[in-house]
C-alpha cells in the first residue's frame, strides 16, 4: 500500500521561484492535459513550450467519479481547500486532486512547482502554484490497485472453473458473469466501509468462491479466523486505529476501481445499479473555468492544438482569455516570448478571429516578434538562431552594405537587425541600432525643419540633404519618409515614391486585390475609402498599401486614382449638374442620408412631400388613428415640422447648383427623435404601434459618434432573447416643456442653448437604432398628411399606407379534417427575414416567414398558414443580421449571404383557395419536414459529444489510441477484430452522412423549383441599404435603381456614382458590405412610382440681408431647435443665404466638425 499524506499545500504559498517552471498554465489547462493523461510519459510536468509540441487535440481519457453513501468524491479537509477522488475509467489510474484557494474564481496562473515520479511503483504526483492569487493544486495519480492477475480471474474460463469446483455445494446456482462476480466484489469492499458492524463471510461459501477467488480477500484487509472459519473483515470505524484514514483512503480506490470494471462488464446495467459521473465536469467547477462552454465541434489539428497548450490556454478560451495567457506567459518567460506570439497568431489565424489578429498587429507594433520573423531575421543575415554571435560587425556591415544597395530595404533590414539584437542582447548591435534607428523627432532635426514646417519646406529642406550629402542620400529619404509617415502626407509620399522610382517593389495584381482587401467589382471611390480605412490601421504598411492602390488604378484605368495618391484628395466627378445630389454626414445620419435619397426617388411620396401646405397648429384632426393610438394636435405639429423640412430638402435636391448638400439639423433631429422622447404634456401617451408589423433591430449607425458622449462598448441591439435586456445606451435628456408659457427673457435663452444642447446629444451621442428611424420618418409623414380614407378599426388611411402597406392573412384549422377554422389580417409595412446561418436566397428566407406547419393548440393538432392576403405596391425587406453570442454575452453581426435578383415573383405567397396551388404549398412543406429531419440526423451525426468528438470521431480516436498502444505494454492486447469493426462503423457513418448530404441537395433542388412557372406578380429591385462593419458600429449607404436610365448608382452621403450591376449583386465571400434592407416595386408601377434623377437647377438667388434682430416666433411645443437666427414659418431666406458666401461661413462656423468613422 502507498504510503499516503493528508497535508496540503499552504493556501498562502508565495508566488513561485525562479528555479521552477517559468511559463504557467490556465486551470482549463490542467483539466484538458489530464484528459490527455499517458501513464509513465510525465506529460504533465513538462513546460507548456515542451507539451504543445507533443500533445494530441483529441482527448483520449475519461475522467469519472462515484458518489455513494459513506463515500464520497469531495472531502473538505479545511475552510479553503478540498481534495477530489477520481479514476481514469479507461486505464482505472486513480487521480487525487487538491485545491487550496482563498480565491476560486479569480483568473489563475498555474506553475509547476514540484514533480515526483516513481517508476517502478507508476506513482506521479505534481504540484502548481498560481503566484497571481496564492492557490495551490496538487495531483496525484496513482496506478490501478489490483493487478492484472487478480483482474484476470474474472475471465469467464476462470469463473466457470470455479463455477464448476463448487456447484457440487450449490447445485441450484447457474454459472456467473463477470459482472455478477465485480458486483459481489463491490458489495464486500463497500460493507466494511460503510457499515460499523460489518459481516463476516465464511471461507467455504459457494457464493464466494464461484464469484470471486477468495485469496482477494487478503488484498482487501480482511483477515482469517481459522477458528471460526471466516473472513473477517476491517474495522475502518476505529478512531483509535493510527492508519484508518489510509485504509479508508485505499479500500476506497479498491472500491472505485471494481465501480469501473463492473460498469464495463455490465454495459447494459443489468446487474449494476450506480453510475458514474463526469470527472472532468467536476473540476472544471471547482476554479469557476465551468463557465467557458466547451466547443462546440473540435476540427483543430494536433499543430493547430498545440498552440492552445503553449499559451496554458484551452481551444474554448474566448479572445479575452487568450491574450490574457499570451501575456501573463511573456511576462513571465519573456526570453522565449516569440514562441508566445507565435502561438497566438496561429491561433487568431485559425479562428478566424479579426480581435486576435487585431491584437497581434498591436503587439507587433509594439516591438513583440513571432517566431518565425526571429529565424527570418537570423536567415536575413546568415546566422543560426540557436548560436551565440560570434563578430558583431560584420553583422553591422552587412546591414549597411544591404541599405546602400537597396535604400528601400532599410526599414525591413533594421527591424531584422532589430530582432537579431534583442534576442541575442548583443550591446554592440544594440548601440548601433540607437543611433540608426531615427523617429520621426530625430527626421525634423537633420533636416533643420519643424513640426510646423508645410510640405513643400520640407520637400526643399530634403532637396539641400541630398546635395549635401549625395553619398548617403538613404538618410534623407528615410527622414522624408519618417516625416510623411507620421503626418500620413500624400504629397509627401509621393514625392518619396518619386525619389526611389524603380527601387520600390510593386505586387502583383491579385496581390494588391488581397492587400487592400478589396473585391473587383468595387467601383474606385470603394477602393479608395477602403484603402483609407486599412491605411489608418496598419500606418507602417502605408508604403505597399499605396503600391497596392496603384497598380489596382493602373489595371482599372482610373484617372481618379493617380491623383489621389499625388494629391490625397478624391477629385469630384464631374458628371454635370443632371446627376442625383449627395447628402452630407452631420452626425450619425449616413443611415438616415440613404433613407431619405430612398424616399426621394419615390414619385407619389416625393410629389406629395413637395406639395405640402401646412395647416394651423392645434388644429390637428383629435380623431387621427395611427399605429392603432390617437394622435394629439401638438403631435400632428411636429410632424408638419418635419413635412415642411423634408419639403425643403427634396426642393434643395431638385434646384441646388451643388453637387452636395447639407440637410438641416432639425430635420435630422426630428427624424432621429421619436415625439414619445419629448414631455410635452402632463399626461404620457401611449407608445405607438410599430409602423412595421416586425420590430426586429438593424445596425447602429454610430458612423460620427463622439467619444466623449457615448461609452465605448454600449449598442442598443434589441435582440429579442430573454437572457439579456435591451440596453439603452440613448446620453441625452428629456427635453423640457417647451409649451411652459412662463419660460421667458434670459430663460428663453437659456432654453434654446439646452435645445441646441439636444440636438448635438440627437446627432453625436444617440446610437441610433435605424428600424426606428424609419417608423419615425413614416409616422409624421401619415401625421401630417391627409386621410385618404379610413379602416373599419378606425385606422387613418394616406399616401403611406397605400405605398407601403400590405395585409398578411394567418389561418388556424384542425390538422385532420379541416374544422373550427379560425383567420386573423394583419397590416405590414415590412418583412422581416432571417439570414440564419447562410448562404440563403430570398425566397428561402421569405419561406421561413410564410408557408404552414403543424403546431398544437389546447392538445389539438393544427395546421398554420401565412400568406398574403393583400400585396402593397412598394415591397420593403428588412434582413435581421444582429445575432447574439450565447457564449460571449454579446450581439454580433451575421455575415451570412443573402442572395437577391433584380427581380422577384410573389405568387408564391399570395392568398389561395386553389387546390393545386394549396397542393403544392403542402407539398414543399413535407420536402422541408424531411429537409428539418435530415439535417437534425445530419446534426446528431457531425455535431460534437460531451468529450468534445462526433461519434465517428470517437470512433477513429479508439481505433487510433488502441493502434499507438499495441506493442508498448506486455500485458495490454487488442483484437485485430475489433480494430475491425469499428473501421467497419467509421465507414458505415461516413456513407450515411454521404447518403444524407445528396438526399438533401435533392429535396433543396425541388423546393426551389416548385413555383417557377408563376411569374404574375413580379417586383423589380428599387433600393438596396447596405453596412459595413459589426453589430454596433459600421458605415451604411445605399444602391439605388435608376430603372429609366437603367443603372444603379451608390448614395455614400456626399458621394453618388455610377456602379456596375456586380457590385451590388455581389455573392463573393470576401464581401463584408451586407444588406439590411431591401426595396421592391411592383413592375407595373415602375415608371409611374420611381424616379431616380430628378434635377432643375436654378441659378444662384440673390442674396437677401437678413435684419440683424428678426422677431422671435413663439415657441413650437415639437420642434427641435434649429441653429438659425429666427424661425419663420417661410424659409426661403434662410435658403438663400445657405446658397451664399455669408451663408456657407455660417454653417462652417456653427458645424460640428464632421469625423469619419467607418468599420
Amino acid at each position: 500500500m502507498v504510503e499516503e499524506t493528508n497535508q496540503p499545500m499552504n493556501a498562502q504559498a508565495p508566488a513561485f521561484r525562479p528555479e521552477v517552471q517559468q511559463a504557467g498554465r490556465s486551470w482549463p489547462r490542467i483539466v484538458e492535459d489530464l484528459l490527455r493523461f499517458i501513464p509513465g510519459t510525465g506529460h504533465i510536468g513538462f513546460t507548456p513550450l515542451a507539451a504543445a509540441s507533443s500533445s494530441s487535440a483529441r482527448a483520449f481519457n475519461a475522467l469519472g467519479y462515484f458518489d455513494f453513501a459513506e463515500v464520497h468524491p469531495v472531502e473538505q479537509l479545511d475552510d479553503h481547500t478540498f481534495r477530489y477522488n477520481l479514476i481514469f475509467a479507461n486505464t482505472c489510474y486513480h487521480l487525487e486532486v487538491v485545491v487550496s484557494s482563498r480565491n476560486p474564481s479569480a483568473v489563475h496562473d498555474f506553475h509547476l512547482v514540484k514533480s515526483v515520479r516513481q517508476y517502478e511503483s507508476r506513482f506521479e504526483e505534481y504540484a502548481f502554484v498560481s503566484g497571481t492569487t496564492s492557490t495551490s493544486v496538487t495531483l496525484t495519480i496513482r496506478p490501478p490497485e489490483f493487478t492484472q492477475e487478480q483482474i484476470d480471474d474474472f475471465s469467464e474460463a476462470n469463473i466457470r472453473a470455479r463455477w464448476l469446483a463448487f456447484r457440487e455445494k450449490k447445485p441450484t446456482a447457474p454459472c456467473p458473469t463477470p459482472a455478477v462476480c465485480f458486483n459481489t466484489l463491490f458489495k464486500i469492499i463497500y460493507q466494511p466501509l460503510s457499515s460499523d458492524e460489518p459481516k463476516e463471510i465464511a471461507i467455504d461459501n459457494p457464493t464466494l468462491n464461484m464469484r470471486v477467488n477468495p485469496s482477494i480477500l487478503h488484498s482487501l484487509l480482511f483477515t482469517v479466523d481459522e477458528e471460526r472459519n471466516v473472513f473477517v473483515p476491517p474495522n475502518l470505524h476505529d478512531p483509535t486505529d493510527k492508519d484508518l484514514v489510509a485504509k479508508r483512503r485505499f479500500l476506497t480506490r479498491k472500491l472505485v476501481e471494481v465501480a469501473v470494471l463492473a460498469l464495463r462488464a455490465d454495459k447494459l446495467q443489468t446487474i449494476v445499479t450506480f453510475n458514474m459521473e463526469n470527472g472532468a465536469a467536476l473540476l472544471r467547477s471547482e476554479l469557476r473555468s465551468d463557465v467557458y462552454a466547451p466547443p462546440s465541434t473540435s476540427t483543430l489539428t494536433d499543430e493547430q492544438y498545440g498552440a492552445y497548450v503553449a499559451l496554458g490556454a484551452t481551444e474554448y478560451f474566448n479572445d479575452d482569455l487568450l491574450i490574457e495567457r499570451y501575456r501573463l506567459q511573456a511576462m513571465n518567460d519573456p526570453e522565449r516570448g516569440h514562441y508566445y506570439l507565435e502561438a497566438l497568431r496561429n491561433i487568431a489565424q485559425s479562428q478566424g478571429s479579426e480581435e486576435l489578429q487585431v491584437k497581434v498587429m498591436e503587439l507587433m507594433s509594439l516591438g513583440a516578434v513571432p517566431l518565425n520573423e526571429v529565424q527570418e531575421a537570423y536567415d536575413q543575415f546568415g546566422l543560426d538562431m540557436n548560436q551565440p554571435i560570434d563578430n558583431a560587425s560584420v553583422i553591422i556591415d552587412m546591414y549597411k552594405d544591404a541599405v546602400k544597395a537597396r535604400p528601400s530595404s532599410r526599414a525591413t533590414m533594421q527591424k531584422a537587425l532589430n530582432v537579431v539584437a534583442n534576442t541575442s542582447q548583443n550591446a554592440e548591435i544594440k548601440r548601433f541600432l540607437s543611433m540608426d534607428n531615427m523617429d520621426v523627432n530625430d527626421a525634423y532635426a537633420y533636416l533643420n525643419a519643424t513640426e510646423n514646417a508645410d510640405d513643400d519646406t520640407i520637400k526643399i529642406a530634403v532637396d539641400i540633404k541630398l546635395n549635401e550629402a549625395a553619398d548617403d542620400e538613404s538618410i534623407a529619404h528615410t527622414a522624408l519618409l519618417r516625416i510623411a509617415e507620421s503626418r500620413m502626407s500624400a504629397p509627401l509620399l509621393y514625392y518619396y515614391e518619386n525619389l526611389n522610382f524603380g527601387r520600390i517593389p510593386e505586387p502583383s495584381l491579385d496581390s494588391a486585390y488581397s492587400l487592400l482587401g478589396v473585391s473587383k467589382s468595387m467601383d474606385e471611390q470603394s477602393i479608395i475609402t477602403t484603402f483609407e480605412i486599412r491605411s489608418a490601421d496598419s500606418p507602417s504598411d502605408l508604403l505597399e498599401l499605396r503600391g497596392a492602390l496603384k497598380v489596382i488604378g493602373a489595371s482599372m484605368g482610373s484617372e481618379t486614382i493617380p491623383k489621389y495618391l499625388e494629391k490625397g484628395v478624391q477629385p469630384e466627378a464631374d458628371n454635370g449638374l443632371n446627376w442625383p445630389v449627395g447628402l452630407n454626414n452631420i452626425g450619425n445620419t449616413c443611415y438616415l442620408n440613404s433613407l431619405l435619397q430612398y424616399y426621394f426617388t419615390i414619385t407619389p411620396l416625393r410629389e406629395a412631400v413637395l406639395h405640402f401646405k401646412r395647416k394651423k397648429e392645434g388644429g390637428g384632426d383629435s380623431t387621427k388613428k395611427i399605429g392603432g393610438r390617437v394622435v394629439p394636435s401638438w403631435e400632428v405639429d411636429r410632424a408638419q415640422d418635419f413635412i415642411q423640412l423634408l419639403s425643403e430638402l427634396f426642393d434643395e435636391l431638385i434646384h441646388t447648383n451643388q453637387r452636395h448638400v447639407t440637410p438641416k439639423r432639425d430635420l435630422a433631429y426630428l427624424a432621429l427623435v421619436p415625439a414619445r422622447d419629448e414631455d410635452h404634456e402632463p399626461e404620457k401617451e401611449t407608445e405607438p404601434e410599430g409602423v412595421g408589423a416586425t420590430q426586429e433591430p438593424m445596425l447602429i449607425d454610430i458612423e460620427n459618434i463622439d467619444d466623449n458622449e457615448a461609452p465605448a462598448g454600449n449598442a442598443n441591439t434589441n435582440d429579442q432573447d430573454d437572457s439579456h435586456p435591451e440596453q439603452n445606451v440613448e446620453s441625452q435628456e428629456q427635453p423640457t416643456n417647451v409649451q411652459d408659457k412662463e419660460n421667458t427673457g434670459h430663460k428663453s435663452e437659456s432654453n434654446q442653448e439646452e435645445k441646441n444642447r439636444r440636438i448635438d446629444s440627437a446627432l453625436f451621442g444617440r446610437q441610433q437604432d435605424v428600424t426606428e428611424c424609419i417608423e419615425n420618418v413614416l409616422f409624421q409623414i401619415e401625421a401630417a398628411s391627409d386621410p385618404t380614407g379610413v379602416e373599419e378599426d378606425g385606422e387613418q388611411v394616406d399616401i403611406v399606407k397605400e405605398l407601403f402597406y400590405g395585409t398578411t392573412k394567418q389561418v388556424l384549422e384542425n390538422a385532420d379534417n379541416g374544422g373550427n377554422r379560425r383567420e386573423k389580417t394583419e397590416r405590414f409595412s415590412s418583412l422581416l427575414v432571417d439570414v440564419a446561418e447562410g448562404p440563403r436566397d430570398m425566397y428561402d428566407a421569405l419561406d421561413s416567414y410564410f408557408g404552414e406547419d403543424i403546431v398544437s393548440l389546447d392538445g389539438i393538432s393544427t395546421r398554420r398558414s401565412v400568406t398574403i392576403s393583400k400585396l402593397p405596391p412598394i415591397l420593403q425587406i428588412q434582413v435581421q443580421r444582429v445575432q447574439f453570442d450565447r457564449v460571449n454575452f454579446r450581439p454580433f453581426k451575421s455575415l451570412a449571404l443573402l442572395k437577391f435578383d433584380e427581380i422577384m415573383y410573389a405568387d408564391r405567397y399570395l392568398f389561395t383557395t386553389d387546390p393545386d396551388m394549396i397542393a403544392k404549398r403542402r407539398q414543399v412543406w413535407a420536402w422541408k419536414v424531411e429537409i428539418n429531419d435530415i439535417k437534425s440526423r445530419l446534426s446528431l451525426l457531425t455535431m460534437p459529444k460531451s468529450n468534445g468528438l462526433t461519434v465517428k470521431d470517437t470512433l477513429a480516436a479508439t481505433r487510433d489510441w488502441f493502434r499507438s498502444m499495441e506493442g508498448k505494454e506486455d500485458d495490454f492486447t487488442v483484437s485485430q477484430d475489433t480494430i475491425r469493426v469499428l473501421e467497419e462503423q467509421i465507414q458505415k457513418l461516413t456513407d450515411e452522412i454521404d447518403q444524407l448530404k445528396t438526399r438533401l441537395d435533392e429535396l433543396e433542388d425541388l423546393v426551389k423549383s416548385q413555383f417557377s412557372d408563376l411569374r404574375k406578380h413580379g417586383y423589380k429591385i428599387l433600393a438596396v441599404f447596405v453596412h459595413r462593419g459589426q453589430a454596433t458600429f459600421g458605415h451604411y449607404w445605399i444602391y439605388i435603381n435608376d430603372m429609366k436610365n437603367k443603372v444603379f448608382r451608390k448614395y455614400n452621403d456626399e458621394y453618388v456614382t455610377q456602379v456596375p450591376y456586380s457590385e451590388v449583386f455581389d455573392e463573393s465571400e470576401e464581401n463584408t458590405a451586407t444588406p439590411y434592407f431591401l426595396v421592391y416595386v411592383r413592375e407595373d408601377l415602375c415608371d409611374d412610382f420611381v424616379d431616380a434623377l430628378v434635377r432643375d437647377p436654378e441659378p444662384l438667388q440673390k442674396v437677401v440681408e437678413i435684419p440683424d434682430t428678426p422677431p422671435t416666433p413663439p415657441p413650437r411645443p415639437s420642434v427641435a431647435p434649429d441653429e438659425r437666427e429666427g424661425q419663420r414659418d417661410s424659409y426661403e431666406v434662410q435658403d438663400e443665404r445657405m446658397n451664399s458666401d455669408e451663408g456657407a461661413k455660417d454653417r462652417e462656423d456653427s458645424s460640428p466638425e464632421k469625423e469619419t468613422t467607418t468599420s
